[in-house]
């Protein structure tokens, strides 16, 4: 397990130590080693504390919140961050820290439309999406805005409405894999609600692979209206869904 200890003031550094002896290995010049010891603490309390929900919540005797248990693992990523380790790479698999390290270009479509920034300076095509965006910043969730969706299709069997879509919104998250989120909140325009439902019957009816050993599951792929955004708790419950899909 890892240890995280503190010399003087800010100054840490970082030792393993194994469950059968009582001696401690100083590894602070291995990252890899800290990030992988970092995320196997993180993934044990994080499993322990949903496994104990469940348990509580089949004998209606849950007697730890959800606000409580979210406290707990905040503490923890606190506690990691505030030793200096990228909380990417504690929080996510290799897999998804490749796919948050690559490159993408965003929808070329009509660029002087982005006129809404989030609080980490990324803009967006209206204020809905600013507003998830910068959501996501504050619980230091890395995401791509307008980044494409291919949509594959076979010569046999039903065709796709079309080859490609641009994402509102794609993130990892914490079930390894890839969400997929669209805000939909311009039904005055014309044909928008018909091209919506287009889209969003491709994004279920056809296997999206965002990441080589995970195609998109249904839960990963989520949306929201403009009253989603309407109060904070609406707003919780939203992000809760984008970034835990398999277990909500």
């Amino acid at each position: 397990m890892l240890r995280i200890r503190c010399k003087t003031g800010d100054h840490y550094y970082f030792t393993s130590k194994s469950r059968h002896r009582n001696s401690e290995d100083g590894i602070s010049k291995d990252a890899d080693q800290i990030h992988m010891l970092a995320r196997r603490t993180f993934l044990e309390r994080a499993i322990r504390l949903k496994t104990a929900d469940i348990h509580h919540m089949e004998r209606l005797l849950n007697m730890v919140t959800e606000a409580q248990q979210e406290q707990k693992l905040l503490r923890k990523l606190k506690r990691f961050s505030d030793a200096g380790l990228d909380l990417c790479k504690v929080i996510f698999s290799d897999e998804q820290n490749d796919w948050i390290d690559q490159p993408y270009t965003p929808n070329p479509y009509k660029q002087n439309n982005l006129k809404y920034p989030t609080a980490g300076g990324i803009y967006t095509r209206s204020k809905s999406e600013a507003i998830l965006g910068s959501s996501l910043e504050r619980l230091g969730i890395p995401f791509r805005y307008d980044d494409m969706v291919t949509i594959p299709h076979s010569d046999q069997g039903p065709q796709p409405f079309r080859d490609y879509y641009f994402a509102d919104i794609k993130l990892p998250n914490f079930s390894l894999g890839i969400t997929i989120h669209e805000h939909l909140g311009a039904f005055q325009i014309d044909n928008y609600a018909d091209n919506a439902l287009k889209r969003l019957n491709d994004y279920q009816y056809f296997p999206i692979q965002e990441l080589p050993s995970h195609p998109l599951t249904h839960n990963e792929i989520t949306w929201s209206f403009e009253k989603d955004l309407q109060d904070s708790k609406q707003l919780h419950n939203l992000l809760y869904r984008m970034v835990m899909p398999d277990i909500v």
